[in-house]
């Protein structure tokens, strides 16, 4: 069995979530979520299925900006190092 290195690396990357109300192409999808990366959640449409998602997900994590700062280091509590947010979905 392979040993564990030491965590020395730190990995980043960006979440965007939406629901698709029609089929969409790669292309589409992608370009869709470079907005949302942007902060420009325009190409969305409500679905409930996100708020449930979003409301789980800071349920298990909390938004940075709601934890004490005793936790801020502590990322199995809150794994964000920046604001997450649910955008207005038009």
């Amino acid at each position: 069995m392979p040993k564990l290195l030491a965590r020395t690396e730190i990995m980043s990357f960006d979440l965007g979530v939406w629901y698709p109300h029609k089929r969409i192409r790669d292309e589409e999808a992608m370009e869709l979520y470079v907005s949302l990366c942007d902060g420009d959640g325009s190409g969305g449409a409500p679905h409930p299925a996100i708020d449930a998602f979003y409301a789980e997900l800071t349920a298990r994590y909390p938004e940075i900006a709601t934890i004490p700062k005793e936790k801020i280091e502590d990322h199995d509590y809150c794994p964000w190092e920046l604001q997450t947010g649910l955008f207005a979905q038009s």
